[in-house]
C-alpha cells in the first residue's frame, strides 16, 4: 500500500523490517545522493476548471536517466477546499 501511495506522488518507499540488521550508513548515502540529484518542475494549467484527471507525460532524451513523477493531476475550481 505504501509503495502505491508513494508511486502516485512520484515518491519512493523503502521497507525496513524489525529484527533485521541493515547497513544504515549505505542506505543514508543512497538517500542523500538521490536528494542531491532531485529537480522540481512545476506546471500551472490555464483555462482548465473541470474536475477531470489530466495525465502528465515526461520524456527524457538522455539514456540511463531514471525519473519519478506524478501520473497526473486534478484541477479544482478556485476557492474550493482541497
Amino acid at each position: 500500500m505504501l509503495s502505491r501511495i508513494t508511486g502516485v506522488s512520484g515518491g519512493r518507499a523503502f521497507r525496513l523490517f524489525t529484527g533485521r540488521n541493515y547497513a544504515l550508513q549505505s542506505l543514508a548515502s543512497v538517500l542523500l545522493e538521490e536528494l542531491h540529484q532531485q529537480y522540481t518542475l512545476s506546471y500551472y494549467p490555464t483555462g482548465a476548471v473541470d474536475d477531470d484527471f489530466h495525465e502528465v507525460q515526461i520524456k527524457i532524451r538522455k539514456p540511463g536517466i531514471e525519473i519519478r513523477h506524478r501520473n497526473g493531476y486534478y484541477v479544482t475550481k478556485a476557492g474550493a477546499n482541497n
